[in-house]
């Protein structure tokens, strides 16, 4: 677009206005301010030696997800963790967990773009362990008595503990002004319990194990899960003091691997 003398120099000014509060942007990252001077630079110049102003194309801008290896991504996920089981989600702020972490607003925003983000991070690394302990039971080539107690002590271990239990308060507290991030917590928690138990129920099928049939094995993973949860879940649940003891778990997790085996094995020979 080409410009009059007048029109050009009014818009250097303009650039030459706006680089006088730079000091208002030291607030956002480094990198982010040099682009923008040496945009603004390069303006400059265009019009000074063509008299017009350079015609581009806006891109798009991208946030990669944080690597495993990143360890100020761990940091802020661990302090996040730490501030949401305390305070909820409606009362953490991300002041909170960037004081709790030890690092700078900008390594946060890197990261994570807002506080939601951060949640959906905590809530699906805290799944992503959970199920990490329940994949190395069912991976177990022990009998299935044996690999279901296993698995049944190990998700109530979990699911019983102060944690949490803690974080499923706050998702339900949270369902109905963010029931986005409700769904998010059934989609990579309960969900995939649910697709690992019947994971391993269909291989015990395949080998003999036991006859889900009548039910289908979807309707037997959701009865053995539900066997386990039983009213402890919600007796621990909605006593925050409580704690369970190991020898409580184990009879809760032998009590429904029990009554589960009495209903779907096969007799032996």
């Amino acid at each position: 677009m080409n410009l009059g003398k007048y029109q050009t120099s009014l818009f250097i000014a303009r650039i030459c206005y706006t680089e006088r509060y730079k000091k208002r942007r030291q607030s956002k990252p480094n990198g982010l301010v040099c682009v923008k001077r040496q945009t603004r630079c390069s303006l400059k110049q265009s019009i000074l030696k063509n008299g017009t102003i350079p015609v581009t194309q806006n891109k798009p801008m991208t946030q990669s997800a944080p690597e495993a290896t990143d360890l100020k991504s761990l940091a802020v996920l661990e302090a996040a963790t730490a501030v949401f089981l305390e305070h909820g989600f409606s009362a953490a702020t991300t002041d909170m967990i960037q004081q709790a972490a030890g690092v700078s607003k900008a390594t946060v925003y890197k990261r994570y773009c807002n506080k939601e983000t951060l949640f959906r991070a905590v809530l699906e690394q805290q799944c992503q362990r959970f199920h990490a302990r329940l994949s190395e039971c069912t991976a177990s080539e022990a009998d299935i008595r044996t690999t279901l107690t296993e698995l049944g002590e190990s998700f109530l271990q979990v699911l019983l503990s102060q944690d949490s239990l803690a974080l499923l308060r706050t998702v339900v507290a949270e369902a109905t002004r963010f029931p986005e991030l409700a769904h998010f917590f059934y989609m990579v928690g309960p969900q995939q319990t649910f697709n690992i138990v019947a994971r391993y129920l269909n291989g015990a099928i395949t080998r003999g194990e036991i006859d889900t049939s009548q039910i289908g094995v979807e309707s037997a993973a959701s009865q053995f899960i539900g066997l386990l949860r039983g009213e402890a879940h919600m007796e621990y649940l909605t006593h925050p003091s409580a704690i369970p003891s190991e020898a409580h778990i184990s009879k809760m997790a032998e009590q429904a691997v029990d009554t589960f085996l009495q209903a779907f094995q096969r007799p032996s020979g």
